[in-house]
Parts: structure tokens; sequence; C-alpha cells
């Protein structure tokens, strides 16, 4: 041996003691290599499978959070192009399973207490590597995500190794020593590349990418699936988070309320301003599923509504052609009911097809409803107030004459008692019938009205003072006076009827006694009132509240027109509430009503506060008895009794009365007599040529003229312009002999 060693050259024996040294050398390499390399093989297949668990967790969050159950499946679906993955499974946040796909041939295996899974797990069973993934959105944690990969492929890897080791050692070892070194360095580069690069995007940076060798592979295809995998979560996160900034600005800004509704599950979904607009917060609610919104939707709902709504949507929903709106009522927090306005359109797909798929908004219409019903009120009561007037005015010419015969008659009859008790029956009838007419004109805003400044303080006392004789001794009477300045501009007896109207039905809806109770304040309005049409400014507000039956819906909406009302026959002409309307609308002012069931009514009247600039104070003169005359009166009306009723009072007074059928007629015989005429009784409403008219003509002829101006409507019309262009007074029919005299003789002495 040693002789043999002798012999051989160096450099055999450095090829000997190379080829010993190597063989050594790769033997320990390839024993050690191929233990590590099997331990860096499993940790990477690990690694590789816990890194795409993080990216199908992190791509797969959003179709989990919004139920999007066909689109994760698809997601599942993308990972089996690795050939070690056998399972991959998502279970929402309570551990129930979501979605799943499985190689073929593969049967799903059941993980243990996955919905107490918060971090991510790594198990190795036999020749099986589970990963357990929590997915979060937000910092909210909705679910996990579970893969199953196979060491199939690692134990295949190593005996291939061991295989490969055995045959290099034997053939050539240094071309085994380069191509262990060259696999080394071809497997490693790219794995610790897409290892820094997938850890960067587990950081945040979506937009880093991996870089893909030239050489083609699995190495290559891994790093091109990353790097598409990288593309489709940044570009879905990127729009996702686009839509929904979009979407929750816009929602925020208008004040509405959204939502979805899915046909095939009954699933609802809603918006926080859904909620909010409610007084609610989308906590206070269940969202799990069916248990839930649909549920609770019908459960806000007016109960007047809710079948009508809920039907009216699934009607929609069996043909949902257009959009899909409706106004119903919801309940509030606080238990006040408010307008909804509901509008929705069922999604299509690419085909133009329905699908299951339903959004939608809810808006607060409650102010536009409610100024709307007013308007219609508003417009309404003009209307019965015009058609009111109209009949008030013929029925006090009507009784005019009724009026003035009666008294004429009762005259006549001063030694005949039982006929002289028989006209004056029929006088009071007809004084009885005009102050009903006097109503109807405070309704149409075209009643007798006398302005001043009134101290409504006191006149709630004087009526405070007369209701105590005359009602309920069960119903307490309560005052809240707030208003520091209680002045308000009006007439006083028109202020005080207004109230006892409001105190005796508050009374009559307290059969059984209650509260009846006044309150005041001053309000200041910077905005024009909505509802009310009333302008900005300083207002008186007079509450008079009871805590009777309540008024319903449908009666409230009928409160004020004139002859309506809800008592026994007998016991109410319906002129009251109208009344007071009419006088309120006539002082500048407003009404409303707010009333429950069972709870009690409170009225709400604003009257303009302060006294006017330069505001002239109207007094009506009163009667001090029949007052006898002289001279020549021209006597001008269109309606024969008026005129023929008139015509003798005049002449039982004294006078000389020459009559005329209108004003045309009129200013013709004026213009020929005017020297003999003392004074003109004018008509206001007339066919052809009309008082006012008439007027102005018999001005033009004689600037001196004194004309006595009559009328069925108010002193607040026409002729308030006329008594400021030199009319010499103002008779309201129907009117009395006394007050006729007493008018004729204040003029003719003046």
């Amino acid at each position: 041996m040693k002789l043999l060693i002798k012999n051989i050259s160096i450099s055999a024996m450095l090829t000997v003691s190379i080829m010993v040294v190597t063989f050594v050398a790769l033997a320990s390499f390839f024993s050690v290599a191929s233990y590590f390399d099997s331990i860096y093989y499993r940790d990477t297949v690990a690694l590789q499978s816990g890194m795409l668990a993080r990216l199908a967790a992190e791509y797969s969050v959003s179709e989990l959070v919004f139920g999007y159950q066909k689109e994760a499946e698809e997601n599942l679906e993308k990972l089996f192009l690795l050939p070690d993955i056998e399972q991959a499974q998502i279970y929402d946040a309570t551990g129930n399973l979501f979605a799943a796909r499985a190689r073929p041939g593969i049967t799903a295996s059941a993980p243990q207490n996955i919905g107490e899974v918060k971090q991510p797990l790594q198990n190795l069973f036999g020749t099986q590597l589970e990963i357990l993934q929590p997915m979060s959105f937000k910092g909210t944690r909705h679910g996990t995500l579970r893969l199953v990969a196979s060491t199939a492929s690692f134990q295949d890897y190593f005996a291939s190794r061991l295989r490969t080791m055995l045959i290099s050692l034997a053939v050539v070892l240094f071309l085994s020593i380069l191509l262990a070194r060259g696999i080394q360095g071809w497997i490693s580069s790219p794995i610790s590349q897409i290892i820094e690069k997938v850890q960067e995007m587990a950081g945040g940076n979506l937009s880093s990418r991996v870089v893909t060798p030239t050489t083609g592979g699995e190495i290559a295809s891994l790093c091109h699936n990353v790097n598409a995998m990288a593309d489709a979560l940044e570009a879905r996160i990127s729009k996702e988070q686009e839509a929904a900034a979009r979407y929750e600005a816009l929602i925020g800004a208008s004040n509405t309320g959204a939502w979805e509704y899915h046909a095939d599950t009954g699933f609802l979904w809603c918006s926080p301003e859904y909620f909010s607009m409610l007084g609610y917060e989308i906590k206070d609610f269940d969202q799990s599923g069916r248990a839930n919104l649909e549920q609770t939707w019908l459960d806000l709902l007016h109960p007047e509504d809710r079948d009508m709504a809920g039907q009216f949507f699934a009607n929609y929903l069996q043909n949902p052609e257009g959009m899909y709106q409706q106004n119903f009522r919801m309940r509030q927090h606080d238990g006040r009911w408010i307008w909804i306005w509901s509008r929705g359109k069922t999604l299509r797909d690419s085909d133009g097809q329905p699908t299951l798929i339903t959004i939608g908004t809810h808006i607060d219409v409650t102010e536009r409803i409610i100024l709307e019903e007013r308007l219609r009120q508003g417009e309404k009561m003009e209307a019965i107030g015009q058609l009111a007037g109209g009949i008030a005015h013929d029925f006090n010419n009507q009784l005019s004459g009724m009026l003035g015969f009666s008294e004429l008659l009762a005259q006549k009859l001063e030694h005949e008692p039982q006929l002289k008790k028989m006209a004056e029956s029929i006088r009071s009838a007809v004084l009885h019938s005009a102050d009903l007419t006097r109503q109807l004109l405070a309704f149409a805003r075209k009643g007798k009205f006398v302005s001043r400044p009134v101290d409504i303080h006191h006149l709630i006392a004087e009526v405070i003072s007369i209701l105590q004789h005359s009602i309920d001794r069960r119903i307490t009477i309560r005052q809240q006076l707030n208003a520091t300045a209680p002045i308000a501009m009006g007439d006083p007896g028109q202020l005080q009827n207004t109230l006892l109207n409001l105190s005796l039905n508050a009374r009559d809806a307290m059969p059984e006694g209650g509260e009846l109770s006044f309150s005041t304040a001053n309000i200041e309005f910077r905005e024009r009132v909505k509802g009310h049409d009333l302008p900005p400014g300083s207002y008186l507000q007079i509450c008079v509240t009871d805590t009777g039956t309540g008024i319903s819906e449908e009666i409230k909406s009928r409160l004020f027109e004139p002859f309506f009302t809800t008592k026994q026959q007998g016991k109410g002409t319906g002129l009251g509430l109208a009344a007071t309307y009419g006088a309120i609308k006539n002082h500048g002012g407003a009404i409303s009503v707010y009333s429950e069931i069972d709870k009690g009514t409170t009225f709400r009247v604003l009257l303009p506060a302060g006294v006017p600039d330069g505001q002239s104070e109207i007094h009506a003169s009163s009667a001090v008895g029949r007052i006898p005359g002289k001279g020549n009166i021209l006597l001008v009306d269109d309606e024969a009794l008026v005129r023929e009723a008139t015509a003798r009072m005049l002449e039982n007074l004294g006078y000389k009365v020459l009559e005329c059928r209108d004003g045309e007629e009129a200013v013709d015989l004026f213009r020929v007599i005017s020297h003999d005429v003392d004074a003109v009784v004018l008509d206001m409403v007339m066919p052809k040529l009309a008082g006012p008219e008439a007027f102005a003509a018999m001005r033009a002829i004689d600037p001196k003229v004194k004309v006595l101006l009559a009328s069925g409507f108010s002193i607040n019309g026409a002729a308030s312009g006329l008594l400021k262009d030199g009319a010499a007074g103002f008779l309201q029919k129907p009117y009395q002999i006394e007050e006729l005299s007493q008018k004729l003789h204040d003029i003719l002495k003046s």
C-alpha cells in the first residue's frame, strides 16, 4: 500500500485526493444538503402555502363580508393552480362554512373550533399540512380561510434526491457538485425573491411585484400567478375603496338612507343613514340575515300603511319594470311618525334580465308632505271662504230687507201688541241670522274688523272670568302666560270670540272633566314661517290646550270648514272654528292644531306682535236711538227688497227718497239733480256700474257729495279705500233703522 502510494504521481494523488475529498465532501454535503433541503423545502411549502393563504384571505374577505359566495368559490378555485393544494374552505366568524373547493377525489375534512382562530396557524397531520388564516377587513375579523396542502411532493422529492446522489456519486462527482450548486442557486434565488415580495405585499405594499425567471417552469408559473393575484387584488381593493368612498360621501351628503334587498334569501341590508333618520343606530338591529331587517322594516311601518306598502313592494318584485317608488309612514325612536319616500330599482345582468337584487333609497319627505297638505288645505279653505263670503253677502242683502220691514211693521203695530210681538220675533230671527252671516264673513275674512292694540293677557283674563261661570266645575283652568310683550294688533271682539270658541270646544272635548290651559310666548321668526306663509318678524303665540278626547286626522282635515261639526244636531252650527280661522287669517296670523286621541288637543295661534308705526284706530259708531231727519236721499241698490225696505225706513225717518236700481242709472240721475241731493246711500256690489265706479263718477260731478256706503261685506274691503278717498261713512248690511238714522245724522250734520 505504501509502495503503491509512493508510486502514485502527485497529480494522480491530487486527483485521487480531490476525488476522495470531493467524494467525501460530496457525500457529506449531499447528506447534509438533502437533510436541510428537505427541511427547507418543507418550510418553503409551508411558507408558500401560508403566504397564499394570506393573499387568498385578503382577496376573498370582501366576498365574505358582502355575501358573494359564488365569487368566493371562484377565488378558491384559482388556488388549485398550485399542485400541492388539496382543499380550500372559507368559514364565517361563527364557524359556519361559507365557501369550499377540493380536488377531485379528495374528501373535504371538517376542522375543529375554527371559529376561535385569532391568528395564522399551521398543523402537520401525516402527509397533510393544514393552514388556518383569519380573514379581516378594516380591523374587524369576519371569518377564517383553511387550506390543506399535500406533503407527498416533498417525499417524492426526497427520494429523488437520494437516487440522484447515488447516481451522481457513481457517474460523475464533479458534475453532481456543479449540478447541486446550480440547482440550489436556481431554486433558492426565485423563492427568496418571492418570499421577500410577498412579505412586502403582506405589509400593505400591494404595488410590489416578483421578477419572473426566464427559465420558465413551476417557479416562473408561481411568480406569474403571485403577480397576477396581486394585480387583481390591488385593482379590486382600489375599485372597492373608491366606490365605497363615493357611495358613503353621496349617502352622507344627501341625508339619504340606502338599502339592498335579495329576493331569493329575503336578506335586507341598510345603511347607517337609513336608521339615523329614524333616530336609531344600525347596531340596534340584528343584521345576521333574515331574522332581521325585513321584519324590522315592516314593524316600523305605520299600521295603516303596512299591508299596502308590503304588497306594493311585492308586486314590484314580481314585475320589476322601471322604478319602484312609494310613500309611507315610519315610526321614529321617539314614537313620532315621519313620511318616507322609498325609491328603488332591480339590478339587471349583462343580458338585460332582472336579477334577484333590488337597491334603493329612503328619503325623509315629512316636511314636504306637510307643506303640500297645508297648501291643499289652504287652497280649499280659500275656495270655501270665497263661496261663504258670497253666500253671506247675498244673504245679508235679503236680511236687510227683512230687518227693515220687520222694524217698520213693529212700529206700525204699536197698538196691536200681539201682532207687534210677532213682528219683533221676526226681527229677532233676522238679527240671529245676521249673527250667523257675520261668522261666515269672519271665516271668509270679509267681516267687520276694528284694529287696535290689544293686551292678550287681559283678554285671556276676561275669557277665563266668563268661563268660570259657564263650564263644568270638574274642569280646571290653568295659565302659563310667559309673553313679556303681550300686545297684538287686532279687533278685541273678534279675538275674544276666538279664545271663547277655542275654550268652548275644549270644554266639549272634556265631558268628564279635565284641564284647560292658556299659555303665551313671544316668538321671533328670522325667516318666512313654512306652512303658514307668515313673513319674518315678531309674533305673539297663544296656546289653548285641553286634556280631552283628542281629534282624529280625518276630522282635523275638515276642522275649520264652515258648517262642519261633530256635535249632535241642534248643539252646534259648525261656524265657531270657521269664524276663528277667518278671524286669525284676517289679523295676519295663523292657527294650527296638534292632537292625540285620548290625550288632548292644543290649538296654537300666532298673531303679529306690537303696534305698527302709523297704525290708526278705527272705532265703530254706536247707535243711540232713531234720529229723525230732513233732506233728499238718493238710494242706490240693485236688490229690490233692500231698496224698498231702506226707502221706507228713510221715509219713516222724515227723508225724501229717490231710488235707482244700479250705479249707471244713479250717475245719470245725479248728473241732473246733484244740486238737490243731500246724501247718497250707495250699495257696493251692483251690475253695470259697481259702487266704487259710481262713487268716482259722482265725485267727478260734485266733489262735495256725501256718500254713505252700504255692503254685505265689511269695511275692510273696497269700502276702506273709498272712505280714504272721501266717502262719508259705511253701513254693513243688515242694518237697523237706528244705525241708518245715526249715520245719516252724522253725515248731514258734518
